[in-house]
């Protein structure tokens, strides 16, 4: 087969977009392809130690104009395809550029859209901290798309491709050493929770900006509940403040891919608040039980008591206080809840972690009790991935549809 270029365009600085395109980069160039990245310097710990031609630009310098920007690095490169990484976020983000959303009928290559969250589906309207965004209805022009699975439904359509990555591979022996330099005893439990920069940028509603800010606060007493033997490694750009769990609180800056890999392979749990964390891929393949937090409850301190299953302790009741009125999420601090149900209804991803409502406090923090030490608990949710990722499996990879797309 003909060496083809296939340029990648990152859009935002949201990570978990930019992880999933570069591993369907890595497959294209495992087979052969050129790759050339056009993304933001933000992203430069993603595109490190890659094979890959990269460029990055500033925001601020192409006001207006990165459509052309885009349409004139594939033509100096003589793409055979532009990938979007992903298309909602890169035509969100043209819109609020005023740059031309219809550049895609100029592109002198065919356009292929990653479809983070299966746009057909799901639709263009976010709820965002209690308020509506309606995203650009150019993203749908996109007609090449790529679906990824997890976190769409396992289907046999056109676009969706398996897109769990390889496990990592850690022997006994390299895994004792990574949580023996985290100060771990034994018997010790490895929590690793993760965060992205979008979800650190005050950017949000207020309502948005609060609960960004204070669910650190409500997480740290909830894990200092679960016991003494609890350890809680955070990757992320920033620390977060948990005085409760002190000592046993360790804040890393954000891994290289292969860095994190390890991490990863190291832990005992993943906890996660974002329900399409690309680290739930990575999880999963891995083998690596996960227990994810989202809310369902809206409105007011005195409102959302009412309808807890149980009265509150005062440390929860102080903190809606402090936070409310607060708005249901599947991804925090956005929300995204509305947005994300036809994903999360009858999916078989959602078998492949545990669920848990954050504001429940008695059952969640049973529920990161069971996930840490309970065994049978443990053995079956492995056993669920498994059976998860036997499904997934059967899909092509991104690698083979972008063949298909391009008549190879």
């Amino acid at each position: 087969m003909t060496q083809r270029r296939h340029l990648f365009v990152g859009g935002g600085t949201a990570f978990g977009e930019a992880v999933l395109g570069l591993r369907i980069a890595d497959e294209l160039a495992a087979r052969g392809d050129e790759i050339v990245v056009l993304t933001q310097e933000g992203m430069s710990l993603l595109t490190e130690g890659r094979p890959f031609r990269t460029e990055f630009f500033s925001p601020a310098a192409h006001k207006r104009d990165v459509d052309a920007l885009i349409l004139r690095v594939a033509a100096a490169h003589k793409a055979d395809s532009i990938v979007l990484v992903d298309a909602t976020v890169v035509f969100s983000w043209l819109k609020e550029q005023g740059s031309d959303a219809t550049f895609t009928r100029k592109a002198p290559a065919p356009v292929i859209g990653l479809d983070a969250w299966d746009a057909r589906e799901t639709g263009l309207v976010w709820d965002v901290a209690g308020t509506e965004r309606t995203q650009s209805k150019h993203s749908l022009d996109v007609k090449l798309r790529l679906v990824p699975v997890p976190f769409a439904h396992v289907k046999r359509q056109a676009g969706h491709y398996n897109a769990l990555p390889a496990p990592p591979t850690l022997t006994p022996e390299e895994r004792d050493d990574v949580r023996a330099d985290l100060g771990l005893e034994r018997d010790d439990r490895l929590l690793l929770l993760t965060s992205a920069r979008w979800q650190h940028l005050g950017l949000l509603p207020d309502a948005g900006r609060r609960l960004a800010t204070n669910l650190p606060a409500l997480i740290d007493t909830l894990l200092e509940r679960v016991g003494p033997k609890v350890r809680v490694v955070h990757v992320g750009p920033e620390p977060y403040s948990m005085p409760s769990l002190k000592e046993r609180y360790t804040w890393l800056a954000q891994r290289t891919p292969t860095r994190f890999a390890k991490l990863l392979a190291s832990a005992d749990l993943l906890l996660t608040f974002n329900f399409s964390a690309t680290t739930i891929q990575s999880a999963i393949a891995a083998g690596l039980p996960i227990l994810y937090g989202m809310s369902s409850y809206a409105g007011r301190c005195d409102e959302i008591v009412a309808r807890l299953p149980s009265p509150p302790t005062g440390a929860l009741r102080a903190w809606l206080e402090r936070t409310a009125p607060i708005f249901p999420f599947r991804v925090w601090p956005i929300g995204l809840h509305r947005f994300l149900t036809p994903l999360a209804t009858s999916n078989a991803y959602t078998s492949a972690m545990g669920t848990a409502e954050v504001l429940e406090e008695h059952s969640f923090v049973e529920a990161l009790r069971r996930h840490l030490f309970d065994e049978p608990t443990r053995r079956a949710l492995r056993e669920r991935q498994a059976a998860y990722r036997d499904q997934v499996s059967a899909l092509p990879r991104a690698a083979d549809i972008v063949d298909r797309y391009l008549g190879s």
